[in-house]
């Protein structure tokens, strides 16, 4: 009867083993066995695959994704300003904790240099301080300019919080496309010698714009399945 009982549970339901740290143990599924114990142990899944189908090894489950700020593309703007330009994006402040791993801003008339991507976050109204930052080159004139590594072509990592926003910085250019109507607006400091990282910098808000400045990343903790800790499915029952 147990073991009836067991078989009609594998037969109803897909059975996920979560690999533990403890002794080996072997399943003869011809035999009766306790669900529990398996779900505790390192099982030997070989004799079970046989029977009830072909298992699917995870090692990294996809986490959620993180985006922030508005689409890096064409619009009708541009700040005037040609040296020591810090942007703030307001749109979509990152919602998780994780990490940002790419980044996107489309610049118009002049290629921009010594660009700076970061996350920011608000201390008191208007006033920001950097959370992370990488440096990342320069960026392309009339383009769309896509980062993914560093200027040291290590892999883009910038740390982000809940609440915290994306901002942009270069050295010199006339660059982030902008519309001035129907956004969340821009928070921006020019002229001022400020590059990011920022520590307590007051920036100048102007409301409804729309700036081409876009990050996205991943989510960190909870969801991560590592190689010495996989999961298994069974499938095709």
């Amino acid at each position: 009867m147990k073991k009836l009982f067991i078989i009609l549970m594998i037969i109803l339901m897909p059975l996920v083993v979560l690999a533990q740290e403890k002794e080996p143990i072997t399943v003869d599924p011809t035999d009766g066995f306790d669900v529990k114990e398996i779900l505790q142990h390192k099982v030997d899944i070989s004799l079970l695959s046989k029977r009830y189908g072909d298992l699917k090894k995870i090692e990294k489950l996809d986490l959620a994704t993180i985006t922030m700020g508005s689409a890096a593309i064409s619009r009708a703007g541009s700040i005037s300003p040609t040296s020591n330009i810090v942007f703030i994006n307001p749109a979509s402040p990152a919602t998780a904790d994780g990490t940002i791993t790419k980044v996107e801003v489309y610049c118009i008339w002049t290629a921009a240099t010594t660009c700076v991507v970061g996350t920011v976050y608000e201390t008191s109204d208007n006033v920001f301080s950097t959370r992370d930052y990488a440096s990342v080159g320069n960026a392309a004139a009339n383009a769309k300019t896509t980062y993914t590594k560093d200027s040291g072509d290590s892999d883009l990592a910038l740390e982000v919080k809940a609440g915290d926003y994306i901002a942009f910085s270069c050295a010199s250019g006339r660059n982030v496309c902008m519309d001035t109507s129907g956004g969340d607006g821009r928070w921006y400091d020019v002229n001022h010698g400020n590059n990011l990282p920022v520590t307590g910098v007051t920036f100048e808000f102007a409301a409804n714009h729309i700036l081409s400045l876009y990050a996205e990343g991943e989510t960190s903790g909870g969801g991560e399945v590592t190689a010495g800790n996989p999961l298994f499915i069974f499938q095709n029952f």
